[in-house]
């Protein structure tokens, strides 16, 4: 999307508030957007005179907000935007892969040092691991009141709740990414509470939020290869095909 009325700039991310504010993220450069009287989109920006050098280097391409501020995120750290003041915070972070918050904490994951809880009040990313292993989510989405699902770049998926992690079991080889890139693999959560996981070259999932159980039921929904089957449908222009498992 072009931002009119602004250096050229492009809105690589946007998200609106509860509250019903719409922010948005771009090539280094961050801040709220809203449209004018003749319904163009007018670019406010946050980003003051001096910034670190990694500010400028990459796209702001996540956005999460808790009551008291907003979190922006490019590939190589965070920055933190009180609400009330205004006061901007900068948070450097390598190789940042994901940014989510669970009720009021704000969480970062970076593929190097993995994932931490980005404490503006102390100005602090604390560390956090699970029993000593670093976690690194590439990919998050709310699970439930007080949870997020994420994909480990290890490949694995782990529940959260801010305090413990709980393995999900899964029996396919695939491959996550964030649910906003547009190729390759997406997790989103659908409006009935269930969750769609799709992946590269094999297919996809239907999981409902029982996945947390190891025995809750799935259904698996595979690509179809020719030949009329059982309940076959078309998803992204390809034809799929269900079926019944009992494990993700």
């Amino acid at each position: 999307m072009r931002i009119k009325k602004d250096s050229g700039s492009y809105l690589s991310y946007a998200q609106r508030d509860s509250d019903g504010t719409n922010y948005f993220g771009g090539s280094g450069a961050w801040g709220v957007w809203e449209y004018d009287d003749q319904g163009n989109i007018v670019q406010h920006s946050y980003k003051p005179a001096k910034t670190p050098v990694w500010v400028s280097n990459a796209q702001f391409s996540s956005i999460v907000t808790t009551s008291t501020g907003t979190f922006f995120a490019n590939g190589s750290g965070i920055v933190y935007r009180e609400k009330k003041t205004g006061d901007q915070k900068f948070f450097r972070l390598l190789e940042q892969a994901s940014l989510f918050v669970i009720g009021e904490k704000a969480y970062a994951c970076s593929a190097t040092t993995g994932m931490v809880e980005i404490d503006p009040v102390t100005e602090e990313l604390r560390p956090i691991s699970d029993n000593g292993q670093k976690v690194a989510f590439d990919s998050v989405i709310p699970f439930g009141e007080g949870k997020v699902l994420g994909r480990n770049i290890g490949r694995t998926f782990l529940v959260f709740d801010g305090n413990t992690f709980t393995p999900v079991v899964v029996r396919y080889r695939f491959h996550l990414v964030a649910a906003a890139r547009s190729v390759g693999a997406k997790d989103t959560s659908l409006a009935n509470g269930n969750i769609i996981v799709l992946f590269v070259a094999t297919g996809c999932i239907f999981s409902t939020k029982a996945a947390k159980s190891a025995g809750a039921r799935q259904q698996y929904l595979r690509r179809h290869h020719g030949g009329l089957q059982r309940r076959p449908g078309y998803i992204m222009g390809r034809r799929w095909q269900w079926r019944d498992k009992n494990h993700l």
